[in-house]
């Protein structure tokens, strides 16, 4: 496990934190680095990171995320810096920066990058900043890559910084960081937690890759929320809390993917995060914490077969924030089942993407929490 990756937190000062993230880098491999990963907090200036990790170690490939927190091993951080070196020759980092969720920049920038990494094992992350469609980057990744590509990442609909600058290598810069990943495996897990409430209901009509349902049973669909929530509904429309309760979208597995509702449009519609389908059964759901805890060795002890690795958490903020507390128990009893020889990284976003098991397309949610293997 240590021969092939190192990983290193740091929550000191603007100067410290990069130099101590590199330290202990170089502390595991003093000899060579092959590619360095950096996700770090607003409180620190990209250039500051960039610097000194090239300066300590120079990488081969140094790329660099700002998200609003961090996930290490079993705490959520609201200030720090992690790193993340890949240090297996085996294993390949093409680095794509995309300035625009245009489909035909998209594919063009992707069609480009992965001559060079055809065949073989193969997935890509993409880490997609506020200002993305993510519908019309998905677009641009099918006509470049395959519709069945094994993509998963992480996106943002909200702005958490004054400037969200990524590191690409030896550049500072805005956009999308998508990392194109040869001669390495993925395996994606998805802890969900919530239940269905009441009776299902149909979904009639939607705006297909755009996130609007229409029409739920024929009715316009923010009534499936009026009947429910009843006095209480212009309270949730006035301080947008319909994401604390998401729709479920039955699968075939009985299990139910998730979408959450973000706004109320004025004809009745609601968009949302992600993708659904005419005639699909849904529910609305809610969070149970007991029921999620008590199942948590069970679902990851597919994972924990493979004996170690890299486990990359993807957590999304409305499920920190329906959570509360109990949040950070989450990450605690997962890294406890897990145990030391599984590496526990993360980052919080808004939404993630990941292969769906059963459709082969790419699953769009922000309720459950993905964890990734990398092996």
């Amino acid at each position: 496990m240590l021969e092939k990756f190192a990983v290193a937190f740091s929550d000191k000062n603007e100067e410290e934190a990069p130099r101590e993230i590199a330290l202990k880098i170089k502390s595991v491999f003093p000899r060579a680095t092959n590619s360095v990963l950096v996700f770090f907090t607003n409180h620190y200036p990209s250039l500051n990171i960039l610097k000194i990790i090239h300066f300590t170690l120079k990488p081969r490939t140094l790329l660099g995320m700002q998200v609003p927190h961090l996930i290490y091993e079993d705490r959520i951080i609201e200030k720090g810096i992690i790193g993340c070196c890949i240090n297996d020759e085996s294993v390949t980092l093409k680095e794509v920066h995309i300035k625009s969720s245009d489909p035909r920049e998209v594919e063009s920038s992707l069609r480009i990058a992965s001559r060079d990494n055809a065949g073989g094992k193969r997935f890509m992350f993409s880490f997609l900043p506020h200002q993305f469609d993510v519908y019309n980057f998905l677009r641009g990744v099918e006509l470049s890559l395959g519709k069945s590509f094994n993509i998963f990442g992480a996106g943002y609909n909200i702005k958490y910084a004054y400037k969200s600058y990524q590191i690409i290598n030896n550049n500072i810069d805005e956009g999308s960081v998508n990392i194109l990943i040869g001669g390495a495996e993925s395996h994606p897990f998805k802890i969900g937690g919530f239940l269905p409430l009441g009776k299902s209901f149909t979904v009639t009509k939607v705006i297909s890759k755009k996130g609007v349902i229409m029409e739920i049973d024929n009715q316009p669909a923010v009534n499936i929320y009026k009947n429910y929530l009843e006095e209480k509904f212009d309270t949730f429309r006035k301080n947008k809390l319909f994401a604390m309760y998401p729709l479920g979208i039955k699968e075939e597995s009985g299990g139910y993917h998730l979408i959450n509702v973000l706004n109320v449009l004025e004809d009745g519609s609601l968009f949302c995060i992600g993708d659904v389908k005419e005639k699909t059964q849904a529910n609305i759901m809610i969070m149970h914490p007991p029921s999620l805890f008590e199942s948590l060795e069970k679902i990851l002890a597919p994972l924990k077969k493979y004996g170690e690795g890299l486990v990359l958490a993807i957590n999304p903020m409305i499920r920190k924030k329906i959570l509360k507390d109990e949040a950070e128990k989450e990450i605690r009893l997962i890294k406890n089942i897990l145990g030391d020889k599984f590496k526990l990284i993360g980052i919080c976003c808004d939404y993630w993407l990941s292969p769906n098991e059963e459709t082969r397309e790419i699953e769009i949610t922000s309720g459950n929490l993905l964890l990734n293997l990398w092996k």
